[in-house]
Formats: C-alpha cells, structure tokens, sequence
C-alpha cells in the first residue's frame, strides 16, 4: 500500500488542536508522512518540532484568527503556493480560519480535504449575533467545495452533516501516558496544612473557557477548596484571587502532573469541540465537573463519571459535595478511566483517521 502525504493546515497550532493534530502524526509515521503548515499563537509551544516525530516538515504561515480581508487573500495565496509545491495527496484543515482558506485553495488545486472543525465559530458565546450568523453562512459555502468534514465528536457531527458529507473520528488520547495515580500519591503542588481540595482547569484563559464563572467558583468555595489554572492568556479577565494559582503555560509532561495533582477537573468553557483536557483528567481517574455544552455533556455523564452544570449555583453545588467526598471522587474518576479506555483510545482515532485519508484520497 502506497504511502500518503497529509498536509495538516492550522492557524490554530495550540493546546488541544495541537494535541489531536500532534497524535495523529506520531501514531500514523509509519504508514502515512505528514506535513504542517502552521501559525503561531501565544498557546504554541515554543519549539513545536521536539514534540512531533522527526519526519514532519513544518511550515509557517501568516494567519489571523479573525475575518481580515486583505491577510486572508494574502494567506489564499500562500497556501495555494505551497500545495502547489509540496502536492499533497491529502489536507487535513483544522479548525475554522485554516479550514476556510485551506478548502477554498485546494479546491483551485484539485486535492481533496478532510476538514475538523474542533469546535464551530458560530458557536462562540463571545461574539455577536450577526457574526455567528457570518461564520455560520461561511461554512456553508465552504461545505459545498466537495470536502469530508471529520468531526472530533458526535455532537459536533450534528452540525457538520448539515453542511455536506461527514464522518465522526472522535478525539482519543494514549492511556498508558496517563497512569491514574492513588489519591494519597498524588504531588502537592500548594504548601496549606492542612491541605485543601484541590480542583482547577486546563488552558488557555480566554472568553471560551468562561474565567468570570472560574472567578465566581473559586470566591463561593474559597473555604473548602484551592483552584488551580494551569495555562495562560493574554488578558487574565481579572482572574487572581487568593485561593486560584495561575501555572503560566507549560510543557505538556509538566501540564499533566498538574493535572493529577488535582482533586477535582472543573470545566467551565462556553463552547467546545470534544476537549482533550477532560479526556486527559478521566484517563488521571479525576472527576469532573463540567459544563453542559457540546462536547463536555459527550465526555461526561451525569453521577457517573462527574457532573454537569448550568449554572454558577449547580457548578458550586457539585464542587462541594466532592470536596465532601474522597469516596465518591474515587468512584467516578475509576468510571471516568474506564469510559476513556473504551470509547476514546487513541488506537481507535489512528485506525479511523487512516481508513479516512485514505478514503478521501483519489489514489487509493
């Protein structure tokens, strides 16, 4: 069988995008070479290319996430260049800025696409009504240039099959990087005596992961509970308060050992895709508590492996009985594992998103 070469396009290259896209390319090399045309943003790790298998050439590219005209026709035609140069027998866009310009240049260069949306625009809670409407009216368009769109979840593969043809290749993550640690082993990242529950989030701080209601949490519970942010932002959306500790961005290794240091994974995002993060934390055995969105209400089932929540008042409800709780943590970090092992394993992403190139490819 023939070897491909997917040419991954991202303007997104950060946190879980990074993530799936990084997966994909280490649990494929041997049967598929991959390329990456990529921005950068603050979430980027800084040497991107320690993190990937050798073999995969990376190339940058100007793009801005926002509607911007003049950038975006300059950014076409750098990607129409460089299909041109490079023939790839398959894209792989990511997200929605790269997977609009990415569709509509190989579209003029005849190779087909296999789109991932990682969460719709028009999704966002932080823009307005008219622009959710523009995005939305975009990805029509987009649908019609004859791509498969790949979404990473199944309730993201609702709004996809509305826009053109659509298969489901979930996220999945390799479990045997996430060795679940006992509660009484876990590292102790704060110096309270004696301590506190320890719950927080993973990612970027931005709009998407709601840090006014992170803020509001960690004020109700402050007696009960320290919160830890591991990420960044730009803006800390007045975030600090004595009992939240920002980690600043981290290696992936370092990110994950925050992680199990947890007691508690609360998710408070707006909109989402299917979140590597809440995978990762299940993987850990941590409960989580997590908004009840797309992609969250997929990973998370209510009293078994966590909770969800739609108000302040329910995520603070949620929070304290587990804080309450060491047995009841235990019990559904063990199931939360148990459902990733099953249904997320990254050994069904690899085989599906294999049979996907392949299948999308006109060499076959």
């Amino acid at each position: 069988m023939p070897r491909l070469h997917v040419l991954h396009v991202v303007e997104a290259f950060g946190a879980g995008t990074f993530s799936a896209i990084a997966q994909i390319c280490r649990t494929t090399e041997d049967t598929i070479r991959h390329s990456i045309a990529h921005s950068i943003r603050s979430e980027t790790p800084d040497n991107p290319g320690e993190l990937l298998p050798k073999s995969v050439q990376l190339h940058h590219l100007e793009l801005c996430r926002e509607i911007a005209p003049t950038k975006d026709f300059s950014g076409l035609r750098t990607l129409i260049a460089l299909f041109k140069e490079l023939r790839p027998d398959v894209i792989h866009a990511h997200s929605t800025k790269a997977g609009v310009l990415a569709r509509i240049a190989a579209w003029r260069c005849n190779i087909p696409v296999v789109y991932t949306p990682h969460g719709y625009a028009f999704l966002r809670e932080d823009i307005s009504t008219t622009k959710r409407s523009i995005y939305w009216a975009i990805e029509w368009i987009a649908g019609k240039l004859g791509t498969v769109t790949a979404a990473c979840g199944n309730t993201e593969a609702i709004y996809a099959q509305r826009f053109g043809p659509t298969e489901v290749v979930c996220n999945g993550i390799d479990l045997t990087a996430f060795p679940p640690l006992h509660p009484k082993a876990k590292p102790s990242l704060t110096n309270e005596s004696p301590p506190l529950v320890r719950a927080g989030i993973c990612g970027r701080i931005a709009p998407q992961r709601n840090p006014k209601l992170f803020k509001q949490l960690a004020r109700m519970t402050r007696d009960t509970t320290q919160w830890v942010w591991i990420g960044d932002g730009d803006d800390l959306y007045n975030l600090p308060e004595e009992n939240i500790q920002i980690t600043g961005w981290l290696k992936h290794q370092e990110a994950v050992k925050h992680l199990g240091a947890l007691d508690i994974y609360v998710h408070t995002s707006l909109w989402e895709g299917l979140p590597f993060s809440i995978m990762e934390a299940m993987a850990l055995e941590r409960p989580v508590v997590a908004s009840n969105i797309i992609g969250n209400n997929e990973l998370v089932v209510h009293g078994k492996t966590g909770f969800l929540a739609n108000t302040l008042e329910e995520f603070a409800h949620h929070v304290n009985r587990l804080a309450a709780d060491s047995a009841l943590r235990e019990e559904l970090g063990k199931a939360g594992r148990q459902r990733i092992a099953q249904l997320y394993d990254s050994g069904i992403t690899t085989r599906a998103y294999s049979a996907l190139y392949r299948k999308t490819c006109k060499r076959i």
